[in-house]
């Protein structure tokens, strides 16, 4: 695969250091900018950036690296390309030049960017005298670039003065370990005695250098969690080591105990053949609710005939540790219910954080009034 190596360095607002002319560093990390009188870009002034004033990063995907420069008042951008084609740029002089999107087959890229404007074109050289890159940042495929350092002379517009520069980066150690996001404790309720499979909001790792750590938690999201509280741990690191962990407690309750009673004993009106049953149903939680959704009511009159019919009633009633009495009312499809056994099936739910549902099957007296 091609490899094309560029360096960018984009000074976007930080006030820059006058620095004497010819006045150069020979290690750390930093832009030393030194512009002849009449050049359009620089406008013959001498700059140097450095840190902690300006804030330097750089990295590298194979095909360009970057080395990005914020400060308060800059607004420069320079670009450095490998001759395209040649593959990754190594230390050496390049003298055949041109503006970095617009090089031919062979030629390298030289640009710049000023708070001035750009050039539309250049001649010059630049010389780079150390590069050298570490590992691959996982999931991004970006080269570490450890250090790099160049010089340039670049003419704008065919003009005889140059603006000189001198660039250098210096990788700082990665010490700082990955951030978690907020994690909150939760409350399950269990399915029964074994607990619950809990889904928590999984957190998110970031980190200022990697863009990618690796995050797990353990117990893992989904999993199994008995009654109780359990610590789950999330851990996060960066592709340089460095290691955070943060904490949440899983607390699972107890699944919730309820009981459903259906009256012996129920109504039905002679002239419109409806009928009215009801009960009670218990919760061992104060502030759980409940439903009997819907049934069905079934008489059977001898050999001649049977009557049914079905309820749907989706209403929301309270359900606490003292008995909630309900009611339902059927009216039959066809016919008449009247005095006599009938027998009920009834579908329904009792819920706190989660709702158990029920049937009951039971035989009924209806009670003609």
């Amino acid at each position: 695969m091609r490899r094309s190596l560029r360096v960018a360095v984009a000074l976007l607002a930080l006030a820059a250091v006058v620095a004497p002319a010819g006045a150069s560093t020979a290690t750390g990390t930093f832009l030393e900018l030194d512009s002849q009188p009449g050049d359009p870009l620089g406008g013959g002034v001498q700059q140097m950036l450095t840190p902690p004033s300006s804030t330097f990063r750089a990295w590298s995907n194979g095909e360009d690296t970057f080395v990005a420069v914020n400060s308060p008042s800059g607004g420069w951008e320079l670009t450095i390309s490998s001759p395209r084609g040649s593959g990754q740029l190594v230390p050496g002089t390049y003298t055949n030049v041109a503006r970095s999107p617009f090089r031919a087959w062979g030629q390298a890229g030289l640009n710049a960017i000023s708070p001035a404007g750009g050039c539309n074109t250049i001649s010059g050289g630049f010389t780079v005298h150390e590069a050298t890159y570490g590992p691959y940042i996982p999931g991004f495929g970006y080269l570490r670039v450890i250090t790099f350092e160049a010089t340039l002379e670049l003419h704008c517009e065919g003009g005889a003065a140059a603006l000189l520069g001198h660039v250098r980066y210096e990788d700082p150690p990665d010490v700082t370990p990955p951030t978690i996001s907020e994690l909150s404790d939760l409350t399950a309720e269990a399915e029964d005695a074994t607990g619950t499979n809990v889904y928590y909001p999984y957190p998110y790792a970031s980190d200022s250098i990697d863009p990618n750590p690796t995050l797990s938690c353990e117990p893992g999201y989904g999993a199994r969690f008995p009654i109780g509280d359990t610590t789950v741990a999330c851990t996060a690191t960066d592709y340089s080591g460095n290691v955070a962990v943060e904490t949440f407690t899983v607390t699972v309750i107890p699944p919730l105990e309820y009981t459903v009673v259906v009256d012996r004993h129920g109504q039905v009106d002679t002239k419109t053949g409806v009928a009215t049953f009801g009960g009670t149903i218990t919760c061992s939680r104060a502030n759980s609710y409940a439903y009997v959704s819907f049934g069905e009511l079934t008489q059977r009159f001898g050999n001649r005939a049977v009557v049914t019919g079905q309820f749907n009633a989706y209403e929301q009633f309270p359900c606490s540790p003292t008995p909630t009495r309900w009611t339902r009312t059927v009216a039959p499809a066809s016919g008449k219910f009247g005095g006599g056994k009938a027998n009920l099936s009834i579908y329904g739910a009792a819920c706190f954080m989660r709702c158990f549902y029920f049937t009951i099957e039971n035989e009924l007296a209806l009670r003609a009034k």
